[in-house]
Order: structure tokens, then C-alpha cells, then sequence
């Protein structure tokens, strides 16, 4: 990067001596008191146009490889947040198909421990309170798994921001620096 800087500077001096050299050939040059117009030699003024030409495609074509480099970042923050969204979604989905079935799979247990003990009054009391217990157990568990999941997939969504953010900070710093050395 360092290098680039050095070359940097280089066409950047390289370009303002042009246009220095440039604006000492129009002040220099022979008018005309009447019309204000001035004579100037085309050779001399094609040579230091040429040599603006030269040193602007470099600048111009760094500018270019900045904003690809924003989009191909911006692409790849998008399929990231994506991935994410997709991810965390798809684990909600499994956390609460796992809860479902393991409720299903407590339900029945309990259905058939019902069964066999309902002669015995408490112990059919003492298991609906378990039932509840475990299906309040299973839907709490179930609503912090997935807060969780959502808030670990804003975490990554906001670190993904955040790293995003920075590198447009970058880029614009870049853009803005570039624009000093643009007429």
C-alpha cells in the first residue's frame, strides 16, 4: 500500500506540473489587445495535454477497482446476513421441532403413567402438576432458545453492519482522497 502512496504522489506532482507548465503557456502566451484572444503553440500544448492524459487513466482505473471492491464487499456482507437469517431460521425451526416432539413424546409418557395410577387420586394430581411443569418448562425453554437464536442473528447481523461501516468509511476515505487529485 505504501508503494501505491509513493506512486501516488509521484503522478499526482507529475500531473500538476503538467498543468502548471500548461497555464504558463496561456499566461505567457502573445494576445491580442482587441479581442483578448492569445496565440499559443499547438505542439507545445498537445505535448503537456498528452501528458495529463497519461497520468489520469491510473488514477481513474484505481477509482474504478475502489467501487468494485465496495460492491464485491457489499455482495458479500448481503450473502453473509443472508446466510445468517437463513441459518438462525432454520435452527428456530428445528429448536421448536425438537420441543414439539419431545412435548408429544412427555404427553404420551405421561398419558400412560395417567393411566396406570388413575385408581390413585394423588398420584394423578401429583402428575398434572408435573405436566404442566414440564410442558411450561419445555415452552419457556423453547421461547429462550429462540430469543436466542434471534439475537445471535442480529449479533452477526450487526458485527456484519458494523465491519461493512468500516470498510465504507474506508472506501469513502479512499474516494475522497482520490477526488483531490481530480480536477
Amino acid at each position: 500500500m505504501r508503494n501505491y502512496d509513493v506512486q501516488s504522489d509521484d503522478m499526482y506532482s507529475k500531473f500538476m506540473n503538467a498543468l502548471e507548465r500548461l497555464e504558463d503557456i496561456i499566461e505567457n502566451a502573445e494576445s491580442t489587445w482587441v479581442t483578448n484572444k492569445i496565440k499559443i503553440d499547438k505542439n507545445e500544448i498537445d505535448i503537456v495535454m498528452k501528458e495529463i492524459k497519461m497520468e489520469l487513466p491510473e488514477e481513474f482505473n484505481h477509482f474504478r477497482w475502489l467501487k468494485e471492491q465496495r460492491e464485491v464487499i457489499m455482495d458479500d456482507a448481503q450473502k453473509q446476513a443472508d446466510e445468517l437469517i437463513i441459518s438462525a431460521e432454520h435452527r428456530h425451526k428445528e429448536i421448536i421441532d425438537n420441543a414439539k416432539q419431545e412435548k408429544k413424546k412427555m404427553l404420551a409418557e405421561l398419558d400412560a403413567y395417567i393411566k396406570k395410577s388413575v385408581e390413585q387420586h394423588e398420584i394423578v394430581r401429583h402428575a398434572k402438576v408435573k405436566a404442566n411443569e414440564i410442558i411450561a418448562n419445555a415452552q419457556a425453554g423453547s421461547k429462550e432458545i429462540r430469543l436466542n437464536s434471534y439475537s445471535y442473528a442480529n449479533d452477526m447481523l450487526n458485527r456484519s453492519y458494523l465491519q461493512l461501516e468500516k470498510t465504507l468509511r474506508a472506501i469513502d476515505k479512499d474516494r475522497k482522497e482520490m477526488q483531490k487529485y481530480t480536477p
